[in-house]
């Protein structure tokens, strides 16, 4: 008997994918399996195409909570994305539920959840990603060749070009919620700041900032809002809750959004945006986060802290364009969430639906 030519087999069994020849592709990766059981490149392709050679819609499509609800920072913000789509809830939290129609909420991706994600796709389940808090981009992204499509936070570069990942903003924490715009001119502090004062870029902003009449700065040691208003209230050095940041926030006019530890991207841009705040973001030498994330948006971005005074001034000395220039995040910002709703929608009914 001739030996099995295994590479040879895959790249023809490609070929034939890619042109329309499906049957030949499925008896060749076959071939390949039969041969070699363990070539991950081989298994992952034939499952891939003999489920989206299903004709059957997902009977129905149901949002499976990987991460602690009540712990998540975002499970609001993740449901206002998905409200597009009429979907049932299920919470697994131990990888064990296998569901065909799944959009999987997870974080903190490693080998043990990779394996999970392969089972899924080995049963023959249409599933969607909404992977979470991947701020340092260590996580394991070979779930991703497994998924039909993924939602992803924190843009990343090696992400950008894969038609199947979006990457969408950070959003609101948890119970962050504002009243109607203020007027610009009703709003207290010029600009406003309330966080850990120790990561990355925060002492240059801090310093530069302070050369700004009518701020106001909360320093902490924390990373994460407050649980107490009492301790909030008694302690200078205590997180606010996130109802009390909603309402300092609702009172400035400019929102500074420095780093996070590593990341540019950071919860409290889309919270001074929802505030009705001008937020005041970074970049980086030939990295634009915002603007690979957004496109064309109307933030005021800067390369260097020391730049911030000067562009407050700017606008400060035009009260009519300082107003155009709040109102313009604000209504850019609504409409931005608007389009997420539908784009996700779309994206996520195109990838589970028979092909």
């Amino acid at each position: 008997m001739q030996p099995v030519n295994v590479d040879e087999l895959v790249f023809q069994a490609f070929r034939d994918e890619q042109l329309g020849r499906f049957a030949a592709a499925v008896d060749l990766y076959r071939r390949v399996l039969a041969a070699q059981p363990q070539h991950l490149f081989a298994a992952t392709r034939l499952l891939k195409l003999q489920r989206d050679l299903r004709s059957d819609p997902p009977p129905r499509l149901t949002i499976v909570w990987q991460i602690g609800i009540d712990a998540s920072w975002e499970s609001d913000w993740v449901r206002y994305l998905l409200s597009g789509l009429d979907c049932t809830e299920r919470i697994d939290g131990r990888h064990a539920d296998f569901i065909d129609g799944a959009i999987v909420v997870d974080h903190h991706i490693d080998q043990r959840k990779r394996d999970y994600y392969f089972e899924m796709l080995r049963r023959g389940h249409r599933f969607a990603l909404f992977h979470l808090s991947d701020e340092h981009y260590h996580d394991d992204y070979t779930a991703y060749n497994f998924a039909n499509s993924v939602i992803r936070n924190y843009w990343s570069r090696a992400h950008a070009s894969d038609r199947t990942v979006l990457s969408v903003p950070l959003g609101l924490m948890n119970g962050f919620t504002t009243e109607s715009p203020r007027p610009t001119s009703d709003r207290r502090h010029l600009w406003a700041f309330a966080g850990n004062v120790y990561k990355s870029t925060r002492a240059e902003m801090l310093t530069a900032m302070g050369t700004v009449e009518r701020g106001y700065v909360r320093g902490t040691n924390s990373s994460g809002p407050g649980r107490s208003e009492a301790l909030a209230a008694s302690d200078p050095h205590a997180p606010h809750t996130v109802g009390q940041y909603a309402e300092i926030m609702s009172g400035a006019v400019f929102a500074p959004c420095p780093a996070g530890w590593e990341n540019l991207d950071s919860f409290r841009v889309y919270e001074a945006l929802e505030a009705g705040c001008i937020p005041i973001v970074e970049r980086r030498p030939s990295f634009d986060y915002f603007r690979h994330l957004f496109g064309d948006h109307p933030m005021i971005t800067i390369d260097a802290w020391d730049e911030a005074p000067k562009r407050i001034a700017e606008l400060t000395a035009d009260p009519v364009l300082l107003d155009a220039r709040r109102l313009a995040c604000a209504a850019w910002w609504q409409n931005h969430k608007k389009s997420l709703i539908a784009r996700i929608r779309k994206r996520t009914l195109r990838s589970l639906s028979p092909r």
